[in-house]
């Protein structure tokens, strides 16, 4: 692999873009032999450039033999070129070579837009960047070799090399190439003679002889060339339809996977170009020829087109009792259905077997590294295409690729509006009506035909399965014992509410029923995602139920704060507070709804806010700050405690711990167990999520123990009302007791008197 070593003091940034004029790999090992290096530099255009003064070069073989080049003194003119001839030892193969200038214009930068090194048949360019190399494609020529071109490889961001590109094409595909444009006007036995032998040069590959970015490009630009050209009406359709997709297959082979991932970091475009060549090939047969039908079965596409039967109003494609179909379709579960009207004359379908490697997974113009195809791309257009959008909607089934993979989106692509733009994946017209993915599929509801996928990635939590389950068990039963608790709270607050009724109790008794119903609706409706309107229902309103709980807990910190801090005033913030935070949450949730139109209220996986859309940052934001608030409020209460001068009497220990025993009385009230909730988004810290999970779900047992069990005025009510009660116990008592004496000394006296 070549490599670049530049000195100390030469201030320059390389691209590294290493250009190969070449007809061959192959290269001879290291001799004593001299050999012609022919060296080319073209200065820069910048002011100091030309008083360039004279150029070193280092060359390294791969046997560890090096060879020094020095003095290298020409005229380095602005914008000029120049050639040395330099006889010197064959070190070849070369793997790294060392520029170095000498001169007092260091400072101004590095000088020369490229410097190119020609050994025998291979060229190799250095340059800064790409469009300073000339242009080898019109300098090429074969020399009666195996292929002809150039290999290039360019340098990332690291400094590291890239595998290189084979930009050479097989003679084989460039002799059809030539023999096509010189005979493209006349008849069509040319037309099937060059798809026979491009099917053939095509076909001839293995994983050490497989298809190079130019035979690829070359053969894309042959089929083009010959859907515009191709007579419709010719007596070989059959042979001329059955070699154009034999091509077509060739090039989707599994084998060239590799150079299509070279042509997608090059130019950012993959295998999207010959799914429009062959839509275009396809579409122009059946706008021509009204009674076609054609069944291709390949290793790597099936392709079926012609006229529409109204025996039934749906259609569906693939139809898998068809005998034509090949054993990989006919396995799989991937189907299209749609309903056709009276207008339909014929149709086309064509189905890719797996184009997940060479085909972009950019969406809206952004390359995506996580987002990959994980199901076969299923193409299908009725003829007249008269209509852009279906009356009926178009349902396609896809089966999983790979069943770890989440996030699904329902896409189509969207092809370039100009030259200088670039194709991508849309979800457009598209949604997903059912998630089936412990049966292997997802279906997607389309209004438009097209070319459709299934794009998705990897799960966001990629915590394993017993984590998910335990901690999802931890927070059904958590909110389940919470709600008991918080239930008991308010019936106990009820009951003494003569006693204990202030501004702070009804701050609490209002977030003890909100949290209440919080519960209720998160183990009901959380997970209804069958119906997507009832999962949207729940959605929002989890969203508005959450927001005033969280609210509600910002005003008991600030009421808690306000009697700690101010123990005088008369005023009291909780019950405008309060009002406030419905307030706050109504105006938040409608601006929600509204700039969204609902879109990311529920997914397929849960009825809540959607992460992809953003929409969960109109919960996430307001929760955060309601926490941070919290929190300075708890350090302003924790400083004015530890300034009492009871707190002053206490030792260091007995001050930590009155301090802690005030951290946790105020923490389920204050929200600020979702500190914890922040450090368990790293998934790296598992422990940390399960402390949230117990928390947050046991919240209302907190509130129950903290400041029900444990609250003075509750404690002191029920002691003086259980002391009224056996008094009141302990004198029906001795009513009771006074009552059978007297009736005793009645019964006494009258036995007497008798």
């Amino acid at each position: 692999m070549f490599k670049i070593m530049s000195t100390p003091f030469v201030n320059t940034v390389w691209l590294g873009i290493i250009y190969i004029l070449t007809t061959t790999t192959t290269s001879s090992s290291a001799n004593d032999n001299h050999i012609n290096y022919i060296i080319s530099t073209k200065t820069g255009s910048k002011a100091f450039y030309n008083v360039l003064p004279t150029v070193d070069i280092i060359l390294f073989g791969a046997n560890g033999e090096t060879l020094r080049i020095d003095d290298l003194d020409g005229s380095f003119k602005n914008g000029g070129v120049d050639t040395f001839n330099v006889s010197a030892r064959d070190i070849r193969p070369i793997e790294k070579i060392q520029f170095k200038l000498h001169g007092r214009f260091w400072f101004t930068g590095w000088p020369l837009e490229y410097v190119s090194i020609k050994v025998g048949h291979i060229q190799i360019f250095y340059a800064k960047n790409r469009k300073d190399i000339p242009n080898l494609r019109a300098k090429t020529h074969s020399l009666n070799m195996t292929n002809e071109g150039y290999i290039s490889k360019y340098c990332n961001v690291s400094g590291a090399y890239q595998d290189p590109v084979y930009n050479c094409t097989r003679s084989s595909i460039a002799q059809i190439y030539r023999k096509l444009i010189e005979n493209k006007n006349k008849d069509h036995v040319y037309i099937n003679e060059i798809l026979d032998n491009l099917s053939n040069a095509t076909s001839d590959t293995n994983e050490n002889n497989t298809l190079l970015i130019g035979d690829i490009a070359t053969a894309i630009e042959i089929l083009e060339l010959i859907t515009d050209v191709f007579p419709v009406n010719s007596t070989r359709l059959d042979n001329i339809t059955d070699s154009y997709i034999q091509t077509v297959n060739n090039i989707l082979d599994e084998s060239t996977t590799q150079t299509w991932k070279a042509i997608i970091n090059m130019t950012g475009s993959g295998a999207d170009s010959i799914l429009k060549t062959t839509d275009r090939f396809v579409e122009k047969i059946l706008t021509s020829s009204k009674n076609v039908t054609v069944h291709i079965s390949k290793p790597n596409l099936y392709l079926n087109m012609g006229s529409v039967q109204f025996s039934k109003n749906a259609f569906n494609f693939p139809k898998r009792e068809n005998e034509d179909i090949p054993d990989w379709a006919r396995s799989r579960k991937d189907r299209l259905e749609i309903d056709c009207d009276s207008t339909v004359e014929s149709f086309s379908g064509i189905m890719y077997r797996n184009l997940s490697m060479i085909i972009p997974s950019s969406t809206n113009n952004t390359m995506s590294e996580d987002l990959q195809l994980n199901a076969p791309v299923i193409s299908f257009t009725l003829y007249p295409n008269h209509e852009r959008r279906l009356a009926s909607p178009v349902k396609i089934k896809f089966q999983l690729y790979n069943k770890t993979l989440d996030n699904a989106r329902c896409s189509f692509w969207k092809e370039p509006e100009s030259k200088t733009s670039q194709g991508f994946w849309s979800d457009k017209g598209c949604r997903q009506e059912t998630d089936g993915k412990n049966k292997d599929f997802v279906v997607c509801v389309c209004d438009h035909l097209t070319n459709f996928a299934l794009l998705m990635s990897p799960s966001s939590s990629p915590i394993n399965e017993d984590h998910t389950k335990a901690l999802s068990l931890i927070s059904k039963i958590g909110c389940i014992v919470s709600m008991i608790f918080l239930v008991l709270s308010v019936a106990i607050h009820a009951f003494f509410w003569r006693f204990v009724k202030s501004v702070q109790t009804i701050v609490h008794t209002n977030l003890s029923c909100w949290l209440i119903v919080a519960y209720i609706l998160f183990l009901v409706g959380f997970n209804r995602t069958e119906n997507k309107d009832i999962c949207t229902a729940f959605a929002v309103l989890l969203h508005f139920v959450f927001l005033v709980v969280f609210f509600g807990m910002l005003t008991e910190g600030c009421s808690i704060s306000f009697t700690v801090l101010k123990p005088l005033s008369s005023r009291k913030p909780g019950i405008p507070l309060m009002i406030a935070s419905y307030v706050v949450a109504v105006i938040i949730v409608v601006i929600s709804m509204g700039v969204t139109q609902l879109h990311g209220y529920g997914s397929e996986q849960a009825c809540w806010l959607s992460t992809e859309t953003g929409l969960i940052w109109a919960f996430l934001v307001p929760v955060f700050v309601v926490v941070l608030i919290n929190l300075i409020m708890v350090v302003l209460v924790l400083r004015t405690m530890c300034g009492t001068a009871a707190m002053a009497k206490k030792s260091n220990k007995g001050r930590a711990i009155a301090a802690l025993r005030c951290i946790l009385v105020l923490m389920p009230l204050m929200g600020l167990t979702w500190g914890f909730g922040a450090l368990s988004m790293n998934n790296d810290t598992v422990i940390f999520q399960y402390i949230f999970a117990v928390l947050n779900s046991f919240q209302g047992l907190l509130i129950f123990i903290f400041h029900c069990l444990m609250n003075k005025k509750i404690k002191d009510t029920f002691s003086k009302q259980k002391s009224k009660w056996l008094k009141s116990q302990m004198y029906d008592l001795s009513e009771v007791k006074k009552n059978k004496t007297q009736d005793m000394s009645m019964k006494f006296s009258m036995t007497n008197n008798n």
